[in-house]
């Protein structure tokens, strides 16, 4: 079974860089930009969402809230760009390398997979 994936944010070469790394690694990505996050979040069903680095604070704390008020169950991964950051917004926090992403999608989403770098 595939784990799916929603990947938002507003940097469009960080995000085709992350989310070639969760494809190669075994999960289907669905990306978003900020704008259309609400429309896809509502239409599909996701595993687990990622908010980008590339999105303000203030966005992220809000689309979290948001996520976790409609969709209780889907871990919401926080993107940091500065390794130890912590925000207390989503599921959890990651620094922004790939391997940590995917290490942390395993947990959450309690997939049996071992994580896989291209």
């Amino acid at each position: 079974m595939s784990i799916t994936i929603l990947s938002a944010g507003r940097d469009a070469h960080a995000m085709e860089n992350r989310n070639r790394a969760l494809t190669a690694a075994g999960f289907t990505v669905v990306s978003s930009h900020v704008d259309e996050l609400m429309e896809q979040l509502f239409e599909g069903h996701f595993d687990a969402v990622i908010l980008c680095h590339s999105l303000r604070e203030e966005e992220r704390r809000r689309l979290a809230g948001i996520i976790k008020n409609y969709h209780r169950a889907t871990p919401v991964i926080v993107v940091s760009d500065l390794q130890g950051r912590k925000f207390q917004y989503g599921t959890c926090t990651v620094w922004n390398y790939p391997e940590q992403i995917i290490a942390s999608l395993h947990q959450l989403t309690g997939s049996n997979r071992r994580p896989q770098i291209a």
